[in-house]
């Protein structure tokens, strides 16, 4: 171990962890609730400024970073509620450790009230939603009219969120539409070719499109195309095995002056991988193949050439939208759904973007696993309803972790400045009452149109129970030393 460096065992390293999480916990609790500005990247950037020159921060960032990514993975929501559960969970749990309880029978009980709760969320959860029902959600939680529209749209036609591009277009009303393309899990073959240094994007505007199954050495065969591509001032897609010699460079230097307009893809070396993308490029395009069992390079002229409505390459994915819908496209057509966005600048477009996305992602996890009322009453009703026959630690942690899932309601209702305790008193009255963090009332949750996912929610709850338990089951930690000045 580094001399720099400290060994805390159980009691310390518990009390160091606890510590840590709690701090976190109070930076970013005023940010809770729909008047909070950060979402969930800033979130995990902000938890990042925090680290400072005491080494209890990297602990706690540690804990949160990883339970925030895997919740933003899972249903890019509800890192905020999953913090402030875990927070309630080791701030007591830490505790009772410290005095002696077993951590693995409070887990025990923990693991009880967690499986209750869902199954008390899963026979209140409301889940057939009409057009009108799915456009107010995407307006209340989106917070834009525009937004809400548009995904209500677009989710009530399709139900899910495969396939889903966004672009900066200020040409067109904002909306989306359907089209024909194929997505590509191979970006361009190298960033000489993106002039765009600000999205690190290649868009080609009706390209050409050359198919070659083999590496392309030399440029001598390619001249009939490029001067048909450059007199003509077309852009010209290449998908190939790969480019290198003179080929590559006189490429490279005549797209970065401007004279040609030109992407490259590089082919995978998977042959199943690279048949396939073949087949449906020349299917979209209607190009011909040019290679050694093919049409030979010799013989190349601009009529091999085929053609598409857009292209949009980024390092690692390539998406090609068909340019007319084919007959010959139906067996390997695959859908494809772009949101045209307007906004003044690219850092707009990305926050619309986001907004975007989030309230699809939102209205997703809806349709998979229902709702409930909003603003944290759904688990405040659940935790109500459950009760237990446990004795000793195992009661104790089903008790800790039924109290814990109440904070985050607890939680939204102190950051509007009301009193707790007299808000919950009157939303006890009825199980679809919410209070409404923006106008500070006691609302109807079918009115006001505030609920939460059972989907984020159980996922919130689990992945607190799953970091708690590697918390109590700490034994040792490893942190730089604090220097005495």
């Amino acid at each position: 171990m580094n001399p720099s460096q400290e060994l805390l065992f159980n009691q310390q390293a518990l009390d160091k962890i606890g510590l840590s999480i709690s701090l976190f916990n109070k930076a970013l609790l005023p940010t809770f609730g729909p008047l909070g500005s950060l979402n969930i990247s800033d979130e995990i950037s902000f938890i990042e400024d925090l680290e400072s020159q005491d080494p209890i921060f990297s602990i706690g960032r540690s804990f949160a970073l990883q339970m925030m990514e895997r919740l933003a993975k899972q249903c890019h929501d509800g890192t905020k509620t999953a913090l402030i559960l875990l927070n309630a969970i080791t701030k007591n749990g830490i505790d009772l450790i410290n005095k002696g309880a077993c951590p693995f029978k409070l887990l025990k009980g923990m693991q009880q009230a967690y499986d209750k709760i869902f199954k008390n969320l899963g026979k209140m959860k409301i889940k057939n939603l009409d057009f009108e029902d799915i456009k107010n959600l995407a307006l209340n939680f989106s917070g834009s009219h525009e937004i809400g529209v548009n995904t209500a749209s677009y989710f009530y036609q399709t139900k899910n969120t495969q396939n889903l591009f966004f672009e900066h277009d200020n040409t067109q009303d904002e909306g989306f539409e359907n089209t024909f393309g194929l997505v590509i899990n191979e970006g361009y073959l190298s960033p000489y070719f993106c002039k765009n240094k600000e999205t690190q994007e290649i868009v080609l505007f009706k390209p050409f499109v050359l198919i070659a199954n083999k590496k392309i050495a030399s440029i001598h065969p390619l001249i009939p195309i490029l001067d048909f591509i450059s007199k003509n001032h077309h852009s010209l897609l290449i998908l190939t095995e790969g480019l290198e010699g003179d080929a590559l460079s006189n490429l490279i230097i005549n797209t970065t002056r401007g004279v040609l307009d030109i992407a490259v893809i590089k082919l995978p070396s998977l042959t199943e991988d690279k048949l396939s993308i073949l087949k449906q490029t020349q299917a979209l395009s209607m190009a011909s193949v040019v290679g050694e069992q093919e049409l030979p390079f010799n013989e190349l002229t601009p009529e091999c050439l085929g053609r598409l409505r857009k292209v949009i390459l980024s390092k690692n994915q390539t998406i090609l939208f068909q340019e007319a819908p084919l007959k010959t496209v139906k067996p390997l057509e695959r859908n494809l759904t772009v949101f045209h966005l307007k906004a003044p600048n690219y850092q707009a477009f990305e926050q619309k973007k986001k907004l975007y996305i989030k309230a699809l992602k939102f209205l997703e996890n809806t349709h998979q696993e229902g709702l409930v009322p909003g603003a944290g009453m759904g688990l405040v009703n659940a935790c109500s309803k459950i009760t237990h026959r446990l004795r000793g630690d195992e009661k104790i942690g089903f008790e800790l972790f039924q109290k814990a899932a109440v904070v985050p309601a607890v939680t939204l209702i102190e950051n509007a400045h009301e009193n707790p305790d007299e808000i919950l008193k009157k939303l006890s009255c009825s199980p679809s009452l919410v209070f409404n963090n923006l106008t500070k009332n006691i609302e109807e949750s079918r009115l006001s149109y505030i609920y939460d996912s059972v989907k984020v929610i159980r996922l919130a709850l689990l992945q607190a129970l799953e970091t708690s338990e590697k918390v109590f089951l700490s034994e040792a930690l490893i942190t730089n030393k604090i220097e005495k000045i």
